[in-house]
């Protein structure tokens, strides 16, 4: 799988992914907050704008989709 870190997290989330992804950040509602297209390797984008609280990361590449829960604080 995809490796997302840190979590917990707070000003920026990495992530390492085996193929070329659409990443999206959803809300606790399922509501889409932004969207990255990421080549495969090592990547990072920042999260400071967004309040604390959980979020849904879907990592969408020609294998599948991956959802991982995430918690900002």
């Amino acid at each position: 799988s995809n490796a997302v870190f840190p979590n917990p997290f707070s000003n920026k989330i990495q992530l390492n992914l085996h193929e070329n992804s659409i990443v999206k950040v959803y809300n606790s509602l399922g509501i889409i907050l932004d969207e990255y297209k990421f080549d495969k390797g090592e990547q990072q984008f920042n999260t400071e704008t967004l309040v604390n609280g959980i979020y849904i990361l879907s990592i969408q590449s020609k294998s599948g989709t991956e959802y991982i829960k995430l918690l900002k604080n």
